[in-house]
């Protein structure tokens, strides 16, 4: 009776290890196919078609890829987990610069992540660490270069960003990286600031006596 209990019991745990291992595989990262990934249906093919239009325009005229991924659940994982996951998977971004950008949805578990390349978190992580957000009418501008890849992003806070939005950066960006690529480095940087500068005495004219609130100085990083 005790043997016949005893197999019962082994018979059970092995079950439960099965299933506890069942339960714990991964959600599998889908195939990168397209722009817009949606397996949960949320989206029809008439919104599909017009974000992937506008994502592949932006690829366009920017360089960055975006993409977006919406999942029921990411199971046991956190989003953080399963983002770097697709993030290694998908390898989004332009190589040498990794400026890409997975907009990662799980609608089930109702959590959202941005998975951005290096290049692009490093820029805003540099945004964030000079305070360029801290002036009382959010118009700071951080010109990232990097100059080893000959790459430039510029970010600009919510205010100004208003205002000019991605098509009057792009151009900026575009100029001093084409300068970069003849050698001219020092005419690409000089005329993407002079080209910012205007755009800030513009939008933002001067009233009288103002205080700079940001260091004019670059920042070299190492």
């Amino acid at each position: 009776m005790n043997h016949l209990f005893r197999q019962h019991v082994v018979t059970l745990l092995a079950l439960l290890v099965v299933g506890a291992t069942v339960m714990a595989a991964p959600v599998p990262v889908p195939v990168l196919k397209s722009r817009v990934t949606d397996l949960t249906g949320t989206l029809n093919a008439g919104q599909c078609q017009q974000l992937e239009g506008v994502l592949q325009q932006f690829e366009s005229t920017k360089g960055s890829q975006v993409v977006v991924l919406i999942i029921p659940s990411t199971g046991e994982e956190t989003i953080e987990q399963f983002g770097i996951r697709v993030a290694d998977a998908w390898k989004i971004g332009r190589q040498g610069v990794n400026d890409g950008a997975i907009l990662l949805v799980a609608k089930n578990d109702r959590t959202l992540r941005i998975e951005v390349g290096r290049g692009l978190e490093r820029a805003l992580e540099v945004f964030s660490k000079l305070h360029v957000w801290d002036t009382s009418e959010n118009n700071g501008v951080l010109i990232y270069l990097l100059l080893a890849d000959r790459h430039v992003e510029i970010v600009a806070d919510r205010g100004v960003d208003k205002k000019v939005g991605s098509e009057g950066w792009e151009p900026i960006c575009r100029h001093m990286e084409h300068c970069f690529a003849a050698g001219g480095f020092e005419k690409g940087i000089l005329e993407g600031i002079q080209s910012v500068s205007e755009i800030l005495v513009k939008e933002y004219p001067s009233l009288g006596v103002s205080t700079n609130e940001l260091p004019d100085e670059p920042v070299i990083l190492k």
